[in-house]
């Protein structure tokens, strides 16, 4: 019962919100947008108020390579918090990676739990669990993975294709996340018409198009110079501040994961204290 009551009165909010902006959808909006980062803005905030969105617990990875066992992470407990952008460091090899596509759902601890959203991802089936993914959790790589021969905004639409958005949604959605990222002037050219930090930008942005709570990004800003990688950095705040998505990314660059409302530092596939 109080879930449903709690539903409803966040209808009612949304309706008296859309009352006195005339209906405007899009005004409501950007009003929220102001609301959260007022918020956030405000000396009593700290995202470790908010609930817990990712629970990492005693968790384990070993991977077999040809005879030898390779143990990636050892015994690891973590928890993020909703709206906070973490950021994870160590050297090649400590583990990180392998940290975040287990909370993403790419692979499975050998020991341990994961939890994401109250959802246990062991528990769900391949079907369930791609579902999830594609609703829940937006992935930014270091490698940007653009179809060459697709125009920015089909890329971007991509995750809502297999979400079966229809398709005038999708559209409406693709413009709204390029001028988020700056590249609604880039919609109708190819991948190769764009710089480096505008390809990695798009990525961003293809992530968003399903609206995920959590942003999860691992070594965006290997393939660019410092000013684009800071810009990439100042962009996830952004989207923090704006839609509330929490984020961790996986960075090697220390004074980048300074940006960061915390960092978790990781060192032969343990958290280093």
């Amino acid at each position: 019962m109080a879930g449903r009551d709690n539903t409803e009165e966040k209808r009612l909010y949304a309706t008296q919100l859309l009352k006195a902006c005339d209906g405007n959808a899009q005004t409501a909006l950007q009003e929220l947008k102001l609301a959260a980062k007022t918020i956030r803005e405000s000396k009593s905030y700290t995202p470790q108020n908010s609930e817990v969105v990712v629970h990492v617990e005693n968790v384990s990875k070993t991977y077999k390579v040809g005879k030898t066992s390779v143990e990636a992470l050892k015994d690891v407990t973590v928890q993020v918090h909703k709206g906070e952008f973490v950021a994870i460091t160590g050297t090649s090899g400590s583990g990180k990676s392998t940290l975040l596509q287990l909370i993403g759902g790419l692979d499975k601890p050998s020991t341990g739990a994961i939890t994401v959203h109250s959802q246990d991802l062991q528990k769900l089936r391949d079907g369930k669990l791609s579902r999830f993914r594609n609703r829940t959790i937006g992935f930014v790589f270091q490698f940007f993975y653009l179809q060459p021969f697709l125009r920015l905004q089909t890329n971007i639409e991509v995750p809502a294709m297999f979400a079966r958005t229809k398709r005038a949604v999708r559209t409406e959605k693709s413009k709204e996340t390029a001028e988020t990222v700056g590249l609604a002037d880039r919609l109708r050219h190819y991948p190769r018409e764009l710089s480096g930090g505008q390809m990695q930008r798009a990525a961003i942005a293809r992530a968003l198009q399903n609206n995920p709570e959590i942003l999860l990004a691992d070594e965006p800003t290997g393939n660019l110079d410092h000013a684009n990688a800071t810009a990439i950095f100042d962009l996830f705040k952004q989207i923090r501040d704006e839609r509330g998505t929490t984020v961790v990314v996986v960075t090697h660059d220390l004074a980048l994961a300074g940006m960061a409302d915390r960092s978790i530092h990781m060192s032969d596939g343990a958290i280093a204290s």
